[in-house]
């Protein structure tokens, strides 16, 4: 099949949108041009170091933009190798987030079809440390940018 619009908007012809697009879609709704990658901590050698197995684990990325605007994405990569909805979830708990603050939680493939759920509400604790849990087979962006 034609690949050139698997990552972009709707043709004129009504080509299928893939998971692929969903999933870029998200990180560039939620991100915009200019922001920085800030380092997320715990940082280990196999996070950065390609000669070093890198495990299973919790990958999040975080984006800041000009106003501070916040942005951390990421997934569990014990999920790597499912093609099909789990019943397995991954719990999140991350500190360092503006203390009592809505952030929008919107996860890409909950429901095992590759497309982005509806955000919902995460508020921060008074200590600044979000709580959720994510589908194992699926990734997330946490943010204070309004997602549509």
């Amino acid at each position: 099949p034609n690949q050139s619009y698997w990552m972009i908007n709707p043709t004129p012809e009504g080509w299928e949108l893939f998971p692929s697009y969903h999933a870029l879609r998200l990180l560039l709704s939620t991100t915009e041009r200019g922001w920085r990658v800030v380092r997320v901590e715990p940082w280990a050698r196999n996070d950065w170091d390609p000669l070093v197995r890198d495990q299973p684990e919790k990958e999040i990325a975080a984006y800041v933009g000009a106003d501070e605007q916040l942005t951390l994405v990421g997934l569990d990569t014990r999920g790597r190798l499912l093609n099909t909805k789990s019943d397995g979830t991954a719990s999140y708990s991350i500190g360092a987030l503006p203390p009592s603050t809505r952030l929008n939680l919107a996860i890409w493939n909950a429901n095992g079809d590759g497309r982005t759920s509806p955000a919902t509400e995460v508020m921060t604790s008074a200590a600044g440390v979000a709580r959720f849990e994510v589908p194992l087979h699926a990734a997330f962006a946490l943010t204070t940018v309004d997602v549509d």
